[in-house]
């Protein structure tokens, strides 16, 4: 907590402040947006998220990879209707990285 002027200001506040001030920087910029779509949300395709989590967890976290392989992206396909969308989205909410449609 900080002491401004006699007032506690928490960290939540502080970081409350940083989100909105983000989100107006973002949107000025225009930039895309994360999705509101949450990793429960997605139902089924359990074997899918395993897959995509474990690889960007290797891909964010690069001294713990034991491959030299870089990716700079995740292509879903699929026909119509079958939740790549969502899949992207929930990927992108749950590891806070920029979604492309």
């Amino acid at each position: 907590a900080i002491l401004a002027d006699s007032e506690i200001i928490t960290s939540d506040q502080i970081k409350s402040s940083v989100e909105k001030r983000n989100k107006s920087f973002s949107t000025s910029i225009g930039a895309p947006k994360i999705p509101t779509v949450k990793w429960e949300d997605v139902g089924g395709l359990e074997d899918v998220k395993k897959v995509i989590s474990e690889s960007l967890k290797l891909n964010l976290n690069p001294g713990k990879s034991k491959s030299n392989l870089k990716r700079s992206g995740i292509v879903l396909y699929g026909p119509p209707g079958c939740g790549k969308t969502l899949m992207a989205k929930a990927v992108a909410n749950q590891f806070n990285i920029t979604f492309l449609s």
